[in-house]
């Protein structure tokens, strides 16, 4: 168990890392449906966050506390953990834009992700780069104090390429309480 806390722990803190250190392009060409962008330049940073993503996954209800969120102007991570032992979860949702990340519908085609490890140490992923995965999110809001949202996935398990979960129900809501300092 200590060894997968400390694996999820890693990809989480990379997913951030690689999030909050993209630079900004002026590309315009993506597969998102993101029609009414608001930028995210004003918000960006990383910020402690309260709140919750819930699911329901392998027919099991979640409710994962967030804890950190990572918003910079063509990406936002958010990092949600339970580190209970005896009831471990960890998700991660991650959008990757060639335009403006805001309120709006995103998919793997347009670099979004989601990584989700269980309490048996199974760890599934839906992203571009797992065959046969699927992942939407639609942001309803993202401002400097607050990120929500729905989302679905097909995630397949990540080490072996073999099995699924199926994420369903998925809701963001969270509130950002307070920017990290550098």
């Amino acid at each position: 168990m200590k060894k997968l806390l400390f694996i999820t722990a890693l990809i989480s803190l990379a997913l951030i890392f690689i999030n909050c250190s993209k630079k900004d392009d002026t590309t315009t060409n993506n597969n998102n449906t993101d029609t009414t962008k608001t930028t995210t330049t004003t918000i960006a940073g990383t910020y402690n966050a309260t709140g919750s993503l819930t699911f329901k996954a392998a027919g099991v209800d979640y409710s994962i506390p967030v804890t950190i969120v990572g918003i910079q102007s063509y990406s936002l991570t958010i990092n949600a953990i339970n580190a209970d032992i005896n009831n471990y979860a960890n998700l991660i949702v991650s959008i990757i834009s060639t335009n403006s990340v805001g309120v709006g519908t995103y998919t793997v085609a347009g670099y979004s992700s989601i990584t989700f490890a269980d309490h048996s140490g199974n760890i599934y992923q839906a992203s571009s780069s797992q065959a046969g995965s699927s992942f939407t999110i639609n942001l309803t809001t993202l401002s400097s104090t607050s990120v929500q949202g729905t989302f679905t996935a097909t995630a397949i398990q990540y080490l072996s390429g073999t099995g699924t979960v199926s994420i369903t129900n998925g809701v963001i809501n969270c509130t950002l309480t307070s920017k990290r300092s550098k």
